[in-house]
């Protein structure tokens, strides 16, 4: 009886040892062209900007949103006046060559008191890429354009 009990265990041992080593191989895979690290970080941080962007534009606050945008797209006119709502329905990222550069593809959904605003939006559902950069890796990363799917 011993010995079948220990052969058991011998058993279940030897199969949480290998499977502990295939899951430890499996983590450690490197990184190639095809299998690129992903960098979560990056990603969640220019999300974040994405996200905040649209909070002070529904709040028509300019200064927060300036903050978040490059020196060249400062000073536009944002229409305020004409602004009823603006309300972020959906963010994905699409895949960017640049490790500095981030691409998301956001839908949202906008309502103007004349029915359309500028950059030829009218009310209703839109889906707008957004493009974000970091000139290092501890700056900020900003907006530096927006618009109809641009990659």
């Amino acid at each position: 009886m011993k010995t079948t009990k220990s052969r058991s265990c011998s058993i279940t041992a030897t199969f949480l040892s290998i499977l502990l080593i295939v899951t430890l191989m499996a983590g450690c895979r490197p990184s190639t062209p095809e299998n690129p690290p992903i960098d979560t970080t990056g990603s969640a941080a220019a999300e974040q900007v994405v996200r905040e962007y649209f909070k002070y534009w529904n709040e028509k606050n300019v200064t927060e949103l300036e903050k978040l945008m490059t020196p060249n797209k400062k000073g536009i006119s944002w229409e305020f006046d004409n602004l009823e709502y603006i309300k972020l329905i959906s963010i994905t990222e699409k895949k960017s060559s640049d490790k500095n550069r981030k691409v998301f593809e956001v839908a949202f959904d906008v309502k103007f008191k004349l029915g359309v605003g500028g950059g030829y939006m009218k009310d209703g559902k839109t889906t707008w890429d957004y493009l974000l950069k970091q000139d290092s890796a501890n700056s900020p990363w900003l907006i530096y354009d927006w618009g109809l799917p641009l990659i």
